[in-house]
């Protein structure tokens, strides 16, 4: 093996920012795909010397052994974005003392502000207004994201009212930080659903309306006869 720095008989550990692929997908807080260019920097816990009691690494925001080995991702102590709101943060305490093996524990850190993400249809959205956290120091930010298959004609304002009549002093008051509407695509759609297919207008249909839109009123038969004229000179 290769010769590592330090007297033979030291502990060695060792502080990586590295992203074993072995939990990593598993985790909703796990780094978005966009910062992960195929399996660039997922590693597996065995690419770590043996010699080495303990690997701290970093990458993923959540605080967990990797396979039951002494390679530990640290976590953050405070949420970043929206989904790592749902689970609580942590960070870990290290004795390192001695050459015995590390004794890890893990300390979940108090939030002095909640991020929160609703999401569903209106009426989801409303009961979870209802029954927002409210035991932070400072009032939580709020993600909502509104799914349906259409908008709502004021929609976000009846929202931000029921909001606010149930946080009624602005200072402890729920932020709303983002607002996104989400709408099915097709291939949510059901299957059954029958779909009419458009017709395509005739160039007679057209022409009559747009000489209604112009003219504010229909065309006479003669201008009528004299547009089909042009279209038959125009097709032959």
């Amino acid at each position: 093996g290769e010769e590592l720095a330090g007297p033979a008989d030291a502990a060695l550990d060792l502080v990586d920012h590295e992203v074993d692929i072995a939990r990593a997908t598993e985790l909703l807080d796990s780094p978005q795909e966009i910062h992960m260019v195929g399996t660039l920097g997922a590693l597996p816990p065995t690419v770590f010397d043996e010699r080495y009691r303990y690997v701290a690494l970093g990458h993923i925001h959540r605080g967990y052994p990797v396979d039951d080995s002494r390679v530990w991702y640290s976590g953050t102590p405070v949420a970043v974005n929206f989904a790592e709101g749902a689970s609580s943060r942590k960070v870990l305490l290290v004795d390192l003392e001695g050459d015995s093996s590390p004794v890890v524990q893990s300390l979940t850190v108090p939030a002095a502000r909640r991020v929160v993400e609703l999401r569903g249809d209106e009426a989801a959205i409303r009961a979870a207004v209802l029954s927002l956290p409210t035991d932070g120091e400072l009032p939580p930010f709020v993600s909502m994201v509104v799914e349906g298959s259409t908008t709502v004609l004021g929609q976000r304002d009846a929202l931000r009212d029921l909001l606010e009549s149930r946080f009624p002093e602005a200072a402890s008051r729920p932020v709303i930080a983002s607002w996104r509407d989400v709408r099915p695509t097709d291939s949510d759609l059901a299957t059954d659903v029958v779909r009419t297919p458009l017709e395509r207008p005739l160039p007679e249909t057209v022409f009559r309306q747009a000489w209604i839109a112009r003219h504010g009123a229909a065309p006479d038969a003669e201008i009528m006869a004299g547009f089909s004229s042009l279209l038959s000179a125009e097709r032959t």
